[in-house]
């Protein structure tokens, strides 16, 4: 014998006490107000280690950038051909290209951490959405719980104002911590 219960059929259900009591876990309106496609929001715990292991995919990533940059660079600006007398910007050229290499290299350390976030975005295709909505419902939580920076003095900033360092809930108790401790100081209670 079969049963329609909301829209799914159930096998062998006689007298209705089964469905009263599998209603709450099979039938529940929030599955049929869904699409089908969402997936359920990722745990805390799994958002904050993977957003730990992106930012450091995003630290190490500089390290290649910088070298590659640097022999990139150096290999061109370095054997370029110098004429004692002429000058560059009234610099000597060889001081010039020294800083273009140097230039470089600091262009490969900002570049780096971007890179390392595509590579590790390529990695976690998957959980794009899922990320992506944990995100914005992290940095709002940042955003409501962070210290008020306007208080703060050069000898004493506001602690991780944008919550970077956070990898794990420890962490994030540690922070939430840090943010009273921060306006207790100032407020002297």
């Amino acid at each position: 014998m079969l049963r329609i219960v909301g829209l799914r059929m159930v096998p062998g259900v006689r007298g209705g006490l089964l469905v009263s009591r599998m209603l709450p876990r099979m039938c529940s309106a929030q599955n049929y107000t869904t699409n089908a496609s969402e997936e359920p929001p990722l745990p805390w715990d799994t958002y904050l280690r993977l957003r730990k292991q992106r930012r450091m995919v995003g630290i190490v990533a500089t390290i290649p950038t910088m070298l590659l940059t640097a022999v990139f660079s150096g290999s061109y600006f370095l054997t370029q051909e110098v004429e004692p007398g002429q000058m560059l910007f009234g610099i000597d050229p060889l001081f010039v290209n020294i800083g273009a290499t140097l230039a470089c290299v600091g262009a490969g350390w900002l570049i780096g951490p971007s890179i390392g976030n595509v590579a590790w975005s390529l990695f976690h295709r998957h959980k794009a959405a899922q990320i992506a909505q944990r995100d914005r419902q992290f940095y709002q939580h940042i955003r409501k719980m962070r210290a008020d920076p306007s208080r703060q003095v050069m000898h004493n900033p506001v602690p991780d104002y944008y919550g970077e360092k956070i990898g794990s809930l420890h962490a994030y108790r540690q922070w939430l911590r840090d943010q009273v401790r921060f306006l207790h100081e100032l407020t002297g209670i």
